[in-house]
C-alpha cells in the first residue's frame, strides 16, 4: 500500500503569515500598552490629590473605647459642595461612582479586590470607618502616602475596621498597594464637602 499523498493547498503557508504578523502586533502593543502604565504609575505616586486638597486627620480608636483625632498640617483644600466640584477627567472614576455615605453608616468595605463604595462622599468633620469585609489582606494608601489617614497592613487584616475624620473638604483619594495602583485595581476616594 502506498502512502497517500495530500496536495499542497496554493496559500497555505500565506495564510499562517499574517496571522503571525497579527500575533506579533498584539505584543508589541501590549508591551507598549504596560510600559505607559508604569509611567504613569510612578509619577503619581508624587502627584498632588485631586482638588488640591490633602488635609485629613486620623482618628485612631484605642482598646478603652476612646478615639484620638490627629489633623494634618497639610494645606487646606478649596470649596467643594459635591461632585460637581471635582474636575473628573483625569481620574480613574468619575461622578456615577459617587455615593453619599450618612454619618451614621460611614462604611468603606475592603471586600477582596474593591473599595465599596468607589467614592464616598461625606461632609467635613464626618467619621468614615474602613471595614476589610474580605478574605484578603490590605491597606489604604493615600496618594500622598506620608498623609495621617494611611491604613497599614498590619491594622487592616480581614474583620479590621479603622476610623478617620476628614477635616478639610477635598477629594482624598486612596489604593490598596498589594491590589492595585493609584489609578487600577483596589482603587477609592473619599469626597469630603463642606
Amino acid at each position: 500500500m502506498q502512502p497517500r499523498i495530500y496536495p499542497k493547498l496554493p496559500g497555505a503557508a500565506a495564510q499562517s503569515r499574517p496571522y503571525s504578523h497579527v500575533v506579533l502586533m498584539l505584543v508589541v502593543v501590549l508591551a507598549l500598552g504596560l510600559t505607559a502604565c508604569d509611567d504613569d504609575d510612578t509619577s503619581d505616586a508624587s502627584s498632588s490629590p485631586a482638588s488640591g486638597a490633602t488635609t485629613a486627620s486620623q482618628t485612631t480608636a484605642a482598646a478603652d473605647g476612646t478615639q484620638t483625632t490627629v489633623p494634618n498640617d497639610s494645606a487646606a483644600g478649596g470649596e467643594i459642595t459635591g461632585p460637581e466640584s471635582i474636575d473628573w477627567s483625569d481620574l480613574p472614576y468619575d461622578e456615577t461612582d459617587v455615593k453619599v455615605v450618612p454619618a451614621d453608616k460611614s462604611f468603606i468595605d475592603a471586600i477582596d479586590n474593591s473599595n465599596l463604595p468607589m467614592v464616598a462622599q461625606v461632609t467635613v468633620g464626618q467619621e468614615v470607618t474602613f471595614r476589610n469585609r474580605g478574605r484578603n489582606s490590605h491597606n489604604v494608601i493615600p496618594e500622598d502616602d506620608t498623609a495621617p489617614w494611611r491604613i497599614d497592613l498590619d491594622d487592616f487584616q480581614p474583620g479590621d475596621e479603622d476610623v478617620r475624620t476628614f477635616d478639610e473638604p477635598g477629594l482624598y483619594r486612596y489604593y490598596c498597594s498589594i491590589h492595585g495602583t493609584l489609578n487600577a485595581g483596589m482603587i477609592g476616594a473619599v469626597l469630603v464637602t463642606s
